[in-house]
Formats: C-alpha cells, structure tokens, sequence
C-alpha cells in the first residue's frame, strides 16, 4: 500500500513539474494579458471546493469503515449468544444449532468476506442463517421456555446484524463526487499554471509538491471509499474472535 501511495504521489509530481516546465517555455512567451487577479480567485475556489469534498467524502468513508466494524462485533456476538443459548435446549436441536453456527461463522471469514470486496454476498451463508431460524422455530414446545425465547431473540439479531453487513458491501461514495474530486485537483494545478506563480526551479518544485499533495489526498479516499473493498478495510476478526469463543465454551464443557 506505501509503495503504491508513493508510486501515485511521485507520477502527479512528475506530471505536474511537466505541466509547469512546459508552461514556464510558452505561456510567458506569448506575452498574454495580465489577467492574474482573476485566475487568482478561480484558483482559490477550485481549491476551496477541492479541499470541502475531499473532507465530506474523508468523514463519510471514516465513519463506514468504523460503523462497519461495530456491527461486525454485534452480528458475531448474537452468533456467541445464540450458541449459549442453545446449551438448555433439547437434542437434536441443541447440536445443530450449535454446529451450524460455527459453519456460519467459517462461510462468512472464508466463502463470503472475498465477495464482499466486490460488492457481492454469498448464498450459502444465507441459506445457513435461515436453516437456523427454522430450528428454532421448530422447538419441540417441552423446550425451557427461556432457551427458546434467548435462541429466537439471537438468531433474529444474527439475521439483522447480517442484512446491515451486507447492505454495507455495496457502499462507497458516488461515483459523480470521485471524479468531481478528481477534477477540481487538476483544475487546481492548471489556474496555479496559468497565474504564473512561482517561476523558475523553485516554481517548477512547488507546483511538483502541490500535485504530488493533491493526488495523494486522492489515494487516500480511494483507500478508504468502501468499507470492505478498498485498500484499507474491515477485517473478519470479529468473527475470528467469536470462534475462538466458541471453542473455549467448548473446552470448558459447557
């Protein structure tokens, strides 16, 4: 992920100190008029809207991948619950919930969390969530009343938790602010080429720093844009954890 930020970063720079070089040998050749106040205020507003997009999709992208997080642990968790609810419940039913749980939790880390970074979920997985609904439903009514209410109340928590991860795949930011972003970073370097400022070496280094600083603010949107396709991401370690749990319930005999 550095070497592809540094990669981004090192091609805008290059770009842009081209751009500037170029500019420097013909536009002031060409003895234009002065229209310098004028670009000035462009470039600050183009800059200005840059920087406020940039931000709103920064915050939005921030928060997915943070909320996302959270209801990973939430969805796990009712899984945990629904398994030690299962504990007081009468055979068969007991040890099919409890296997199938963890079969769940396996579909989930390792059939449907790769298809979740590219906006698709798995069949399988669902169809075991709704298996385990139906075993619930279909307690004998012998069944401790307070296991059944627990099983029913965790596996309908498992299926919501589950419906919000999976609305959550198909997430990330418009397609129309991306580009926009994109956009109004190279309209920024542009109106800097056109005022004319700064010239020389130094001039050339300053737009190459500015282009390099604008692409990078790109690079780290994009990494962030969809909370379980991008560069940085949400990872299954809620359910890693939660099958840990399950295995330490199961060593200790309970």
């Amino acid at each position: 992920m550095a070497l592809s930020a540094l990669l981004v970063v090192l091609a805008a720079a290059v770009a842009s100190a081209t751009l500037a070089w170029l500019s420097h040998r013909t536009v002031y050749r060409t003895r234009l008029p002065d229209t310098g106040p004028a670009l000035g205020t462009a470039a600050g507003a183009v800059l200005s809207f840059f920087v406020v997009t940039m931000a709103f999709l920064l915050v939005n992208s921030t928060g997915a991948l943070s909320t996302a997080r959270q209801n990973n642990y939430a969805e796990a968790g009712a899984v945990i619950d629904l398994y030690l609810a299962a504990e007081k419940l009468p055979e068969p039913a007991k040890q099919q919930i409890r296997s199938k749980s963890e079969d769940y939790l396996r579909e989930v880390i390792e059939v449907e969390w790769p298809q979740m970074a590219t906006g698709h979920v798995d069949l399988t997985t669902f169809r075991t969530t709704y298996q385990l609904r139906q075993i619930v439903l279909d307690l004998p009514a012998t069944a401790p009343t307070m296991a059944v209410r627990d099983a029913r109340q965790a596996v309908a928590d498992v299926l919501a938790q589950r419906r919000v991860r999976t609305t959550a795949a198909g997430d990330g930011a418009p397609p129309f602010l991306l580009v926009t972003l994109i956009g109004a970073a190279v309209l920024s370097v542009l109106f800097l080429l056109l005022l004319g400022w700064p010239r020389g070496r130094r001039g050339i280094v300053t737009i190459a720093v500015v282009g390099g600083l604008l692409a990078f603010s790109i690079w780290l949107v994009l990494q962030i844009n969809h909370p379980y396709g991008a560069g940085i991401r949400v990872m299954p370690g809620a359910f890693y954890d939660a099958i840990d749990r399950i295995h330490l319930i199961e060593a200790t005999g309970f």
